[in-house]
This record gives structure tokens, C-alpha cells and sequence, in this order.
């Protein structure tokens, strides 16, 4: 059975990459959010209500940086807890 409580967030712009990380934690039992573009993620995050466990995010996206994702789930998550 799955968990509510195991949710991931996976950000890459290679599609293989992405289908594969989400086969992964999906079989070990996470909610999988999977996006192609950091400027689609952050969008849904803005809108999340709920928690994010685990955050995979390619570092070099086309029109954005792993390290943007990362500093926004940081700050939405960890400073406004």
C-alpha cells in the first residue's frame, strides 16, 4: 500500500531520466510529482499544500538551475515551517 505521507518532487529535462526516477521511488512506494522544467515545478509548488519528502532536481535545466528549485523548496518549505 502506499503511503500519503512519501511524496517526491523529480525535475529533469530528459524525459528517460524522469520516467525512471519515478519508477523508482513509485515501486518503493512514494507519490511521485514529475516535472520537465523548473519553471513547471515551481508553479506547482507554489500551489502544494502538501509535504515533499524527497526532492530530485537536475542541476543544469535548460531555462533554469537545479539550484533555484532547491533554494525556493528550501525556503517554502523548511523557513516558512
Amino acid at each position: 500500500m502506499k503511503s500519503t505521507k512519501n511524496n517526491a518532487l523529480i525535475v529533469d529535462d530528459d524525459e528517460l531520466i524522469r520516467d525512471l526516477m519515478r519508477d523508482i521511488f513509485e515501486s518503493a512506494g512514494y507519490t511521485v510529482y514529475s516535472f520537465a522544467s523548473g519553471e513547471e515545478a515551481l508553479a506547482f509548488l507554489s500551489d502544494l499544500k502538501i509535504r515533499i519528502k524527497i526532492v530530485l532536481v537536475d542541476y543544469d535545466l535548460k531555462t533554469s538551475t537545479g539550484a533555484e528549485i532547491i533554494n525556493y523548496v528550501f525556503f517554502f518549505f523548511v523557513m516558512r515551517s
